[in-house]
């Protein structure tokens, strides 16, 4: 006896409305029609169908439709549990991470929140890199089981299952005297066959490219030949400048996008003077100074370091020892003893009360030639009075020069030693912009299995070439094309026998593999169940089993733990990043490319032998 369940209520069902339908790679569908329900049935609500004490359906109603004019009849359209994970998006990056470990991060993070819980779950292999930019919880399941040879569900009990194909196997097999099966059919399936495979659209990444730009005072905006892929190395004059990626990061010299040409330089204009050695420093002739303030950027720490020093009236300094000397420093109002309170890499405004007014010298930095000097950035200061009056302020913005100006009073400082360093600046005549960096091209995959070829050509006559073309833009690496135009051809390159049968016996599920015995029709070996549909049978439940034949990859147990123990490196979008980035523009030269445009494409036949040598196809 069938026994359906909706929100743990046990429904009535309508005599022979019941259809399930399992397709491999696909969620399972169940649909049937309750009689006169007593509740309202709704999206959402659990669905359990068992018979003989298993449970042959197990879901979510997806779309119920009530009719009936005297009789309350609700059609119910479920799917299975896989459709929890299907509403949520995943935006992870791992790198070096088990697959496994990859499944259990998704239901820890995402997949638990919706009640999926750990079922059996194996480690697989190591994925060197997988993005995962904002796509739903399915496809990103599918995608790690394309790459891995795995197979996984949401069983009944809401427990998502991670595990090889080739151990994914039938409760039951068929053979000449199993008496487990009837009205079996077998038939060539050719629909999908080819036995050339070209692959468009993908992107190859270059070698390192290099471009030069001289300056002219005013452009800011560099274009370079390819989308850039990779972030690039920026220098000016030699010096290596900072890179951010453009919209998202702020404070850099040079900003790029990925999959875009263009490099542009900071816009916002900036100045500070450095100091980075031995008598770096700036003198000033100071009157009647009681306070100053120092926005500085400390970038080293030693002991021996000064950050001013007063002299000759005056026995103030800040230096890396315990003492002041007739001063007290603070920052943020927190008072420090000496430049070791400073924190590294860090703009601060460091105060400086003196105590008493001091005139005469103050030098700013490293005065002394010592063996543990100071490296600092400083972007202003500014002085004032016993009134505490501003009247000296130095805003450090010359850029050039060996001079910083007071913006206020007449009391110009003298720089020894110190750079200055400037941000946002168009570079000028004298200026050389390098940039090295590894951009997109695209390429056209083509693989062939001549075997194949051969074997069409003696049946059929004429060329034997039987070729597809696939559209796919969104592999960026060469070894990514290459496996993809090769899984294609692995998966496709064949002329399959298809099985059909008929059975009553529960269990059977698209993806499990069936031993099958058939000497009449010459069947021998393991095939793959790619799906079940089964109906009401007067009380009985009639299944129908698609299978097909995997002789020709040397049989599917062979075939999946040969792709479970490829060496390839497991990679998912090895080159994307979780931000929104401009699209490809088509148009440019290519430069020395001629190592990348042309290699060597091995030829396999679909069971992974190499058959054809080390001939360019491209």
């Amino acid at each position: 006896m069938r026994i359906y369940k909706i929100a743990d209520n046990e429904v009535t069902v309508q005599k022979n409305s019941l259809s399930i339908n399992d397709k491999l790679n696909q969620r399972t569908t169940a649909s049937f029609t309750v009689v006169e329900p007593g509740f309202d049935i709704t999206k959402g609500m659990d669905v359990t169908i068992g018979q003989d004490g298993q449970t042959i359906f197990a879901g979510k109603v997806h779309k119920p439709r009530e009719s009936g004019d005297k009789t309350r009849y609700v059609s119910v359209s479920c799917v299975d549990f896989s459709q929890m994970i299907d509403k949520r998006v995943i935006a992870e990056v791992y790198e070096d991470a088990l697959a496994g470990d990859i499944v259990k991060d998704f239901i820890a993070k995402v997949f638990s929140q919706e009640g999926i819980s750990e079922g059996t779950i194996q480690d697989g292999p190591v994925m060197s890199k997988a993005v995962f930019p904002y796509i739903n919880g399915n496809a990103a399941m599918n995608e790690l089981c394309d790459q891995t040879g795995y197979f996984w569900e949401v069983d009944k009990d809401k427990k998502l299952n991670f595990f090889e194909r080739a151990t994914y196997n039938a409760p039951f097999e068929l053979t000449d005297n199993s008496g487990n099966y009837s009205g079996l059919q077998v038939e060539e399936a050719a629909d999908n066959y080819r036995n050339r495979q070209i692959t468009r659209g993908p992107q190859a990444i270059s070698t390192v490219q290099t471009r030069e730009f001289e300056g002219d005072g005013k452009r800011q905006v560099f274009s370079v030949d390819l989308p850039i892929a990779k972030v690039p190395t920026v220098k000016v004059n030699g010096a290596t400048k900072t890179v951010g990626i453009r919209g998202v990061e702020t404070g850099k010299d040079f900003y790029w996008q990925k999959d875009d040409k263009t490099i542009s330089q900071e816009t916002v204009q900036s100045a500070w003077l450095e100091f980075d050695g031995a008598d770096n420093y700036v003198f000033f002739n100071i009157s009647n100074i009681k306070r100053i303030e120092i926005e500085m950027t400390k970038l080293s720490e030693s002991y021996a370091e000064y950050i001013v020093d007063f002299r000759p009236d005056t026995n103030a300094y800040l230096w890396g020892g315990s003492s002041t000397g007739d001063l007290t420093a603070y920052i943020d109002g927190a008072q420090i003893n000496n430049t070791r309170d400073v924190p590294l890499n860090q703009q601060v405004t460091v105060e400086l009360i003196l105590t008493t007014p001091s005139s005469g010298t103050m030098y700013l930095m490293n005065r002394y030639t010592l063996d543990r000097l100071l490296k600092a950035i400083v972007h202003g200061v500014s002085m004032y009075d016993d009134n505490d009056i501003l009247v000296n302020q130095y805003k450090f913005d010359e850029g050039t020069g060996s001079t910083v100006g007071d913006s206020i009073g007449d009391s110009d400082g003298t720089i020894y030693g110190a750079t200055w360093a400037t941000q946002g600046v168009p570079l000028t005549t004298s200026d050389t912009l390098t940039i090295e960096y590894q951009g997109y091209y695209p390429i056209i995959i083509v693989a062939e299995n001549p075997g194949e070829i051969e074997a069409r050509k003696t049946i059929e006559g004429g060329s034997g070439i039987y070729e597809n073309v696939a559209y796919e833009s969104n592999l960026d690496t060469q070894e990514s094309s290459l496996q993809y135009t090769e899984g294609l051809l692995e998966k496709y390159g064949f002329i399959p026998d298809i099985v059909t049968f008929n059975t009553y016996n529960h269990g059977l599920k698209a993806g499990q593999l069936i031993p099958i015995q058939n000497t009449k029709h010459g069947l021998t070996g393991t095939y793959l169940i790619e799906s079940v549909t089964c109906r009401d049978d007067d009380g009985l439940t009639l299944y129908t089993i698609k299978c097909l034949d995997g002789a020709s990859v040397g049989g599917w147990e062979r075939f999946y733990m040969e792709l479970i123990k490829s060496s390839k490196k497991m990679v998912i979008r090895e080159n994307e990043i979780l931000v929104s980035l401009t699209t490809f523009r088509d148009g440019f030269p290519v430069p020395k490319m001629e190592d990348e445009m042309t290699y060597t494409l091995h030829q396999y036949h679909i069971c992974g032998q190499i058959i054809c040598g080390t001939d360019v196809i491209i």
